[in-house]
């Protein structure tokens, strides 16, 4: 296989051995529910793909001798509402099917319940 990364906004970014992916933008006009004034993905920053989490985990597998991390949320926050429960999920189906370590990164305050879900990924 080439050495040379994936970046192709139809998918996720691949290279310096991390894969970095997210549930994509909430709509064409709002990357996630936050507007924080810091945030770089207001500022032309490339949205990456919308795919389910079948799509999502299939692309990790297809990938999987290009990386040692997944990077989860770079470019929108896959766990706040409304899909807090899809971002775990996306967790869950990566920690199951891909041999790797993953970051993510969330501005929310998970519930009970998502902590409790959060924690059963972990273990």
């Amino acid at each position: 296989m080439s050495n040379k990364g994936i970046n192709d906004k139809t998918w996720f970014y691949v290279d310096n051995n991390r894969a970095m992916i997210s549930l994509g933008p909430l709509s064409t006009k709002k990357t996630c529910p936050y507007s924080c004034a810091f945030c770089y993905v207001q500022d032309g920053f490339v949205s990456y793909a919308n795919k389910t989490i079948p799509d999502i985990v299939e692309f990790l597998k297809r990938h999987e001798d290009r990386f040692d991390i997944v990077y989860v949320s770079g470019d929108t926050d896959s766990f706040a509402k409304p899909r807090g429960e899809k971002g775990i999920e996306l967790l869950r189906q990566i920690a199951l099917n891909i041999d790797t370590d993953v970051l993510f990164t969330t501005r929310t305050v998970f519930s009970e319940d998502n902590l409790s879900a959060l924690k059963e990924v972990v273990d």
